[in-house]
């Protein structure tokens, strides 16, 4: 499996193996659907994590998909705000990539 490769040409392993043999870290996980988008933080031993942190947005992605073909422009919008508010949060809990 490849690498995500974001803006700053960094690439991430996703699924890399340092994930899984942490025994105590902080992890999060972002979920974008087409209603909602959601970030999820969990603290602790790997085999047993707790939640740490837990946020929705009601962006509305998919709203009008099936009829414009398109992503609502709105919730664009509203996702991109979410993503970068996600990012400083994740920032300012010490989450690395």
């Amino acid at each position: 499996m490849s690498g995500v490769v974001i803006t700053s040409g960094e690439t991430i392993e996703p699924f890399g193996s340092s994930v899984f043999e942490r025994s105590l870290s902080r992890v999060g996980v972002v979920d974008v659907g087409s209603n909602s988008i959601r970030m999820v933080v969990f603290d602790g031993a790997a085999r047993s994590p707790a939640y740490f942190y837990n946020e929705k947005v009601m962006a509305g992605l998919g709203q009008g998909l099936v009829t414009t073909g398109h992503l609502n422009p709105k919730g664009v919008e509203r996702a991109m705000a979410a993503l970068k508010r996600f990012s400083v949060l994740a920032d300012g809990m010490g989450i690395k990539p």
